[in-house]
């Protein structure tokens, strides 16, 4: 009781603020805010029924904290090859969301790769999303795709 914990600027999963307050520790958020805005579009995506594809890198602690903000309906892509075997059980309501430092290059790639696996030809009503930083000061930009 009165330590005190600092929050990662790559956030981290409910699971570990829920530790925290147990342990009464003072918490310290160092959050940046573009990740806070992918995590709070995760939750409201998932209490609308959409599962979400994140594109990010496995391991990477902003995965870790933006994957750990539901315990289910989330899958990790790395590359294309790991959207080729995506199996998602409700493709009528998918969403993404990317790690927020990966280049906007590389994720554009996956992108096209999904949007190739989940075709808005299929009938599905897809509501995309990527979230993420457009410039390594920390300005970012929301981009939203309709079919």
């Amino acid at each position: 009781m009165g330590a005190r914990v600092i929050m990662s600027a790559h956030g981290v999963a409910l699971r570990v603020r829920e530790h925290a307050a147990l342990r009464q520790l003072e918490v310290f958020d160092a959050t940046c805010p573009l990740v806070t805005k992918v995590h709070v579009e995760v939750k409201k995506l998932r209490a609308d029924g959409y599962e979400i594809v994140m594109i990010g890198h496995s391991g990477h602690p902003e995965v870790e904290g933006t994957m750990g903000q539901t315990d289910t309906g989330m899958y990790l892509v790395e590359d294309v090859q790991d959207v080729e075997t995506l199996e998602v059980k409700t493709p009528e309501k998918i969403a993404y969301v990317s790690q927020t430092t990966l280049s906007v290059d590389d994720t554009q790639v996956i992108v096209g790769a999904l949007q190739k696996k989940i075709s808005c030809d299929s009938g599905a009503q897809e509501k995309r999303y990527l979230l993420r930083h457009s410039k390594p000061a920390g300005c970012g930009q929301r981009y939203d795709q309709a079919c």
